[in-house]
């Protein structure tokens, strides 16, 4: 594996730098920042000014407004992405072990959901997965709606009302490991939220209209619902160890 580092020397050139983004610990750019000993104050922006930043209360009144528009599936569909001991559903290593019969099954549930749960039409149907599985899970009435997972800074997808999202998301082990013997330990809980949040917010859930979700993953979904309800995955860099079913 190749890496190339953006020289920190470049940085240092600034008396401050001034990044704006969201769930900033969760990016490999804060991974980098601290591998190279730059000195990080995290602010948020209130009322047009730069104010101390808080990980629960900066977007509460937000995510009290998103409880109400968007609509996550619990049911037995889920059982597939149930987390077990020494194995991480959805994730890319465990697709690459699955057989024809769980992909035929996990494809039929995706069906299911759009045209049963959601009952959307194709056009408003968005959908991802790693690059190489997205063949053999290709199903009636979500197909053309394929949105890559590492969406970004896009309104091409705004029209999208029912999402399902077949990915669990974790650092790439090469990536991590060099961080990691760079003395920095990273938080895969967040890295994975901030991708699936990303890739969410393509949907029309960015201008407030209402969104049905699709995650099997129990991972991510329960990423998801300790976000929406401000559970904090911050307190430890424990990927997934720490994390649990907000109230």
């Amino acid at each position: 594996m190749l890496i190339w580092e953006f020289p920190s020397e470049f940085l240092s050139c600034f008396s401050d730098v001034i990044v704006c983004t969201y769930l900033f610990h969760g990016s490999t750019f804060s991974a980098y920042l601290e591998a190279e000993d730059f000195k990080i104050h995290m602010k948020s922006v209130s009322e047009g000014k730069l104010v101390q930043w808080n990980p629960r209360m900066n977007d509460h009144a937000l995510k009290l407004k998103l409880k109400s528009l968007i609509e996550v599936y619990e049911g037995s569909m889920n059982d597939i992405g149930k987390s077990r001991a020494h194995l991480n559903p959805l994730s890319a290593t465990w697709y690459k072990k699955q057989n024809a019969t769980v992909m035929k099954s996990l494809k039929s549930s995706c069906e299911t959901f759009f045209s049963r749960h959601a009952n959307t039409r194709s056009l408003h149907n968005g959908w991802t997965t790693y690059s190489g599985s997205k063949s053999a899970l290709s199903g009636k009435g979500y197909t053309k709606g394929w949105i890559s997972n590492n969406a970004k800074a896009t309104n091409d997808f705004i029209e999208k009302r029912s999402m399902a999202y077949l990915c669990n998301w974790f650092y790439q082990p090469l990536l991590k490991r060099y961080f990691q013997e760079r003395g920095v330990k990273v938080n895969e809980d967040a890295y994975a939220l901030s991708a699936m949040l990303q890739w969410i917010w393509r949907s029309q859930i960015r201008r407030g209209d209402p969104v049905k979700l699709f995650i099997p993953s129990e991972r991510m979904r329960i990423l998801f619902h300790n976000w929406l309800h401000d559970a904090s995955y911050l307190q430890d860099n424990n990927p997934s160890q720490q994390v649990q079913r907000a109230a």
